[in-house]
């Protein structure tokens, strides 16, 4: 890939494929290597190819002259930029080097808010959702005019001062929570009959399975049944294979109703055989139970 064809994609980009005036093009040249030059410095493990990050630059670069384009490329984040790019094309890399570049940036938010440092990891999840994935990524308002960390923590403010002012909302009571999440006319008349005779135990139970998960599972849990996203979409959030989130799935799905078992068989004077009945009829639907709990927490 030469710099002339890397100048031509710019000016593509910039101006529609005609060459930009007001400037030697031997300078603009220069001043495109010397901003990938720098990126790939900053990020040597990281892989984009050069084409694809100028184009990165060309769609966030004021309009303007040759000399006003130029003046902006040497004052620009360019690895930054770089790292928004590779993290936007799904580069591993760039997913690892964005928790080490940003997570610093998430814990001075989540204790000025006075979160716990334990959520780290879980906003900065939903901070790489919102900025990286799905069809309107937000990180094409991120213009490298200043850090990314600082662009950063502000989204991080807006997302968890969101879910704080929500939460206080739609704070319902326990119990009417999960009738909402538990009464489901969609259900199999046997588990309906089962929940009714049981009801008070299975909603302490199942509610206390559901809770017990991590932060983490709970929020698969959420992509998965309220957000319709699929293993590869999650994936990308978490930035591994498509297979990990797979097993991940499985195992939550297994201690959830390891965990509904186990409160309920506490809690029920009953045999086994009958336990066992109840606990298959719930594995038999628990994507419609799981989903009605999830979207009542969420108010939806």
């Amino acid at each position: 890939m030469t710099d002339l064809t890397l100048l031509q994609r710019f000016e593509r980009e910039v101006s529609d494929g005609d060459p930009l005036q007001g400037v030697e093009r031997g300078a603009l040249e220069r001043a495109l290597h010397d901003a990938v030059r720098r990126a790939r410095a900053a990020h040597p493990a990281i892989k984009v190819p050069p084409e694809r990050f100028v184009s990165f630059i060309a769609e966030r670069v004021r309009p303007g002259d040759g000399h006003a384009l130029v003046r902006q490329l040497d004052s620009l984040e360019v690895a930054d930029l770089y790292l928004a790019c590779g993290c936007l094309v799904g580069d591993d890399a760039a997913g690892a080097r964005f928790v080490e570049r940003c997570g610093g940036a998430v814990a001075g938010v989540l204790r000025g808010l006075r979160q716990p440092d334990a959520r780290r990891d879980e906003v900065l999840s939903l901070v790489f959702e919102r900025l990286f994935v799905g069809s309107s990524p937000k990180i094409v308002h991120y213009r490298g005019e200043g850090q990314l960390s600082a662009w950063v923590k502000v989204v991080s403010v807006r997302l968890l001062l969101n879910q704080l002012r929500k939460a206080g909302r739609e704070k319902l009571d326990a119990d009417a929570l999960l009738d909402r999440a538990l009464d489901d006319g969609n259900e199999p008349a046997d588990l309906q009959y089962m929940k009714g005779m049981y009801r008070r135990e299975f909603r302490a139970a199942f509610a206390r399975a559901v809770e017990s998960l991590l932060p983490k599972q709970r929020n698969i849990l959420r992509y998965q049944l309220l957000d319709a996203m699929s293993a590869q979409q999650i994936a990308k959030i978490y930035r591994v294979h498509r297979g990990t989130v797979h097993r991940w799935q499985k195992e939550i799905e297994g201690a959830l109703f390891d965990r509904t078992r186990d409160h309920l068989q506490r809690q029920l004077d009953i045999g086994e055989d009958e336990l066992d009945s109840i606990v298959r009829l719930i594995q038999s639907s628990w994507q419609i139970t799981v989903s009605g709990l999830l979207r009542a927490a969420a108010g939806g």
